[in-house]
């Protein structure tokens, strides 16, 4: 037998209450404490029981009871339905009773009839026991197990035989509910208790087989899992499945404060068997899972009840470093106790001589020399003792005092400083003062004049005459007052649209509080830091208010805007992959990264200096972002690395969905975008269409997304437009768009929005177009019914800076994120929505051309001519909306510039019977046409164009 001890220490309160008072031998008694700890004393290991019947072993324990007159303890096993009776002071298995012993013995009922037998499928799945003093009567109980087995629950009742003392089976009952189902049983002062997963207890008795209304609730996180009661009747332990022990007063149910213990700190993983003997609880382990062979394996841990001597303990002041405590002579040393196990005595000796009974004395060291300071800490359980050695040597001890004390005022601030540094044997002979503010002194007692706010950390080094060393003491003045306002910024000459970043570095005593940002071109903010762009030339006077609970001081500095010499415009290039999650190749080997991305992480991708992008001087760039095989559903979205995480969204995938969507989204300062997913795992790729460059005036200004719109009770960039219902059947509304969300009041030619339709009633449609131009006859979304669908639009701006939102059919909730605006000759001419492609029969374009052409087959490309057909016929770059409709397999559509090589990449990806729409911002070839290529199946496709891009020169 191997034997375990462990030691589970309880934080208790300091407060000390005695037992009552009596009279031994003329004497008080002493008091003795109850229950400080539960200390682990000895285990019976199972695994195999020792002695005469080594060999057997329990499945599964879960109820265990006393039996004193043979010494013994009854366990319950769950697994192999037998009783095993234990010799408690030898641990040797000493009897045991098995099922079918259990069934022929008790082939009678109480009452029932004469051939009622028991049946085996009664004596099984057996979980508790309770041993009745007042009858002397072993009560055994069996549960109802697993739905597909007929356990049957019942109680048996074994009567101690004459001729051998032990136990034998008598008779049964058959349990109804509530104890059908039971957790736990014990028995206290001739009564049985069982305990339910309600966490009540019922009284049962046993010759009527009925129960008692239920007790109060015991107040438990988790459900009752085992129970015990103390032999004197005064105490229920109780394990829980929260792997809680926890100690209850019987029969008021009041627990007792600091007795609740975790299991596994008692070694245990699974425990529904309890019962206490005397001082010590015995709680049996009743784990499935131990690995084959484990020692532990259903064990019985004894733990004593009783009472644990005092551990003594203390810190010192100043700390001890390998048990020493040094410092130069006198030194003065503070000790604190932190003995456990409720000492009401302490006895320290300094080592010098000296004694002291305080619990937290203090004592000074006069002259160097090696001191062994010892506590002992005293209970009427016992003592114990601990130590620390204290070398003093002659080396100085420095310390200072100020005036005022505290060091503290309003500036400018007189402190003086007066020194109290000594030196065994000895006198100070030099001291070097360092203020904390850059000045210092060499004078014994300096007065230094503060004159900002702030804090500020003195030091005094000190020399003592005997030559044995130099010590150094430090404190901190504080000076309070107004703060001194200062700021940041990462430029203060820009191009128009070119980003500036401040950052509020105000500091001061006490700290600032709060602070208010007035950027000169109508922008406020209280953020400590923030990115900004001004999009008109000119000298703005930045200004910063930072106030604290005495003022408020103002720092200003200057930004000079200047207008760009030229204006180059959009960029497209050929797509090219730059990730793919799934491990698939990319252009240029790297973003090959396989493993998905988890629900609630963010992914950075690297795109400037990469496949055609610039490695600087780029505002934004165009991608086209797929997520598949996502085993959840959840949202993505796209914004420039080192930026805030915005709340807007630019895909909404449903659980094993493919979706793609185009994104236009500024480049952070590393060269990458933020990717985030929030729910489940899916795969990203990550295509790049095209970019647009930094600091000009002409060209896509990207902005951090922010929601403009949300028909939802859900909050948008500054509480417009939101919470204003679903949108009906053949219903309109118009969103505000200009001088919201980054977007300026005026000056503004086309926005970038992604529009997401949510658990749409039915099929339906969404269009988004200039308020006061009439309604397109084209689409933007085609969500399904329950469906949340999102897509990127860009459109001009209509009527006061407004767009307006049109759904076809059902029911839908609509939420509306802002990606960036073109500035009115930014070079981009907002044309659309205007239909340039339908290949369905009776499919109608704005000029005859490319409509009822047919469905693309499987490998088929489709030549679709945009330059001169709507607005200027030099474009080079345009804005499509493409939609596949009703495909007969699942497919992708990839769109490049005609005359060049197909990429690998893809713009929409879509299964069959979808109507999948997704935008595309392409490069035009020589001829001024795009390309489509249809993968697999066949499909339908339309394509409106929304605007023409011509490059400025």
């Amino acid at each position: 037998m191997r034997a375990v001890r462990l030691l589970v220490i309880l934080a208790v309160a300091i407060t000390v209450t005695y037992a009552p008072v009596g009279a031994v031998s003329g004497t008080a008694r002493l008091p003795v404490f109850d229950h400080p700890t539960l200390e682990l004393q000895r285990t019976i290991l199972t695994n195999p029981f020792a002695g005469s019947v080594a060999g057997q072993r329990p499945g599964d324990v879960e109820g265990v009871a006393y039996d004193p007159v043979r010494n013994s303890l009854w366990l319950a096993d769950d697994s192999k339905f037998r009783l095993f009776e234990v010799d408690l002071a030898t641990g040797e298995l000493v009897s045991t009773v098995t099922q079918r012993s259990l069934a022929l013995a008790t082939q009678y009922t109480a009452s029932g009839p004469p051939g009622q037998q028991a049946g085996l499928e009664r004596p099984a799945d057996l979980e508790g026991l309770a041993y009745d003093a007042a009858l002397d009567v072993l009560y055994a109980f069996a549960g109802p197990c697993c739905p597909a087995v007929p356990h049957l629950p019942t109680v048996f009742r074994l009567t101690r035989s004459p001729a051998s003392g032990r136990f034998v089976p008598e008779t049964f009952q058959p349990l109804t509910a509530p104890l059908d189902d039971f957790s736990g049983v014990g028995a206290v002062n001739g009564e049985l208790w069982a305990g339910s997963i309600t966490n009540q207890l019922y009284r049962y008795d046993y010759p009527t087989n009925t129960f008692a209304p239920p007790t109060a609730p015991l107040p438990l996180s988790g459900h009752i899992t085992g129970i015990g009661f103390s032999s004197d009747g005064s105490e229920l332990w109780v394990t829980a499945s929260d792997d809680q022990l926890r100690r209850f007063v019987w029969p008021t149910m009041a627990e007792v404060p600091d007795h609740r213990f975790a299991l596994a700190e008692l070694g245990l993983r699974d425990s529904r068997a309890v019962e206490v003997v005397g001082d010590q609880l015995v709680l049996g382990d009743g784990y499935d899972f131990y690995p084959a062979g484990t020692v532990e394996e259903f064990a019985l841990r004894f733990f004593s009840l009783g009472r644990s001597a005092p551990q003594a303990s203390f810190v010192a002041n100043p700390a001890a470093a390998a048990g020493v405590i040094r410092g130069g002579a006198p030194l003065t040393v503070s000790f604190t106790d932190s003995s456990r196990h409720r000492p009401v005595g302490w006895e320290w000796s300094f080592g010098d001589g000296l004694r002291s009974a305080a619990r937290h004395p203090i004592h000074t060291f006069d002259e160097p020399g090696r001191y062994a300071v010892r506590l002992v800490a005293t209970s009427p359980n016992g003592s114990s003792s601990a130590d620390v050695i204290v070398e003093t040597t002659d080396q100085p001890t420095a310390a200072f005092a100020t005036s005022p004390t505290l060091a503290t005022g309003p500036a400018p601030l007189m402190v003086a400083f007066r020194d109290l540094s000594k030196v065994y044997n000895g006198v100070i002979t030099r001291w070097t003062w360092d203020f904390g503010d850059g000045t210092g002194s060499t004078e014994r007692d300096p007065t230094h004049r503060y004159a900002a706010p702030g804090q500020y950390a003195v030091r005094l080094e000190v020399e003592g005459s005997t030559g044995t060393g130099r010590a150094t003491a430090t404190a901190i003045v504080s000076v309070s007052g107004r703060p001194i306002a200062a700021m940041t910024a990462s430029a203060t000459s820009v191009l128009i649209g070119e980003e500036v970043i401040f950052a509020d570095v105000s500091t001061g005593y006490p700290a600032p509080t709060s602070r208010r940002w007035d950027l000169a071109d109508g922008t406020s903010s209280a953020a400590a830091s923030l990115r900004h762009r001004f999009e008109l030339p000119g000298d703005y006077d930045v200004r910063l208010e930072s106030t604290n609970s005495v003022g408020t001081t103002v720092a200003t500095t200057r930004i000079t805007v200047r207008a760009p010499a030229r204006a180059p415009g959009y960029t497209g290039i050929n797509p090219v992959r730059v990730l793919d999650t799934r491990g698939g190749p990319t252009f240029d080997g790297m973003g090959s990264t396989p493993g998905p991305l988890a629900g609630g992480s963010m992914l950075d991708v690297v795109v400037a200096g990469r496949v055609g992008v610039p490695s600087d001087g780029v505002d934004s760039v165009v991608l086209n972002v797929t997520a598949t095989g996502a085993t959840a559903s959840t949202y993505v979205t796209v914004w420039p690395a080192g930026a805030n995480r915005p709340t807007a969204s630019n895909l909404n995938v449903a659980a094993g969905a493919t979706v793609a969507n185009l994104v236009i989204v500024p480049v952070g300062a590393s060269g990458a975008v933020s990717m985030f997913s929030e729910a489940g795992e899916l795969h990203l790729i990550v295509d790049v269409l095209g970019h647009v460059p930094a600091a000009q005036t002409a060209v896509f200004r990207g902005l951090t997304p922010a929601r403009l719109a949300d028909s939802r009770p859900a909050p948008t960039v500054d509480g417009v437009t939101q919470g204003f219902g679903r949108l009906g059947p053949e219903s309109v509304f118009e969103v505000p768009v200009a001088g919201r969300g980054g977007v300026p009041a005026t000056g503004v030619g086309s926005v970038a929005l992604n529009v997401t339709a949510i658990a749409a009633s039915r099929d339906t449609y969404l269009s988004v177009w200039p308020t006061g131009q009439p309604r397109p006859n084209s689409s933007n979304l085609n969500p399904a019914a329950n469906a949340t669908v999102a897509n990127m639009v860009v459109v001009p701006l209509g009527n006061d800076g407004r767009l307006s939102l049109f759904n076809a059919h059902g029911e839908v909730d609509v939420a509306v994120d802002v990606l960036g605006w073109f500035p009115a000759d930014s070079g981009l001419t907002g044309v659309g929505p205007a239909r340039l492609v339908d290949t369905r029969v009776g499919g109608r374009t704005i000029d005859g051309r490319v409509e009822g052409v047919g469905r693309l087959g499987p490998g088929e490309e489709l030549a679709v001519p945009v330059a001169g057909r709507i607005g200027s016929a030099s474009a080079r770059s345009a804005v499509l909306n493409v939609t596949a409709v009703d495909a007969s397999a699942e497919s992708y559509i990839t769109v490049y510039p005609s005359g060049t090589t197909r990429p690998t990449a893809s713009n929409l990806n879509f299964g069959a019977g979808r109507t999948v729409p997704n935008l595309v911002v392409v490069a035009l070839g020589d001829d001024g046409s795009a390309t489509l290529y249809n993968d697999s199946g066949t499909t339908d496709v339309i394509v409106d164009v929304l605007a023409v891009i011509s490059h400025v020169p």
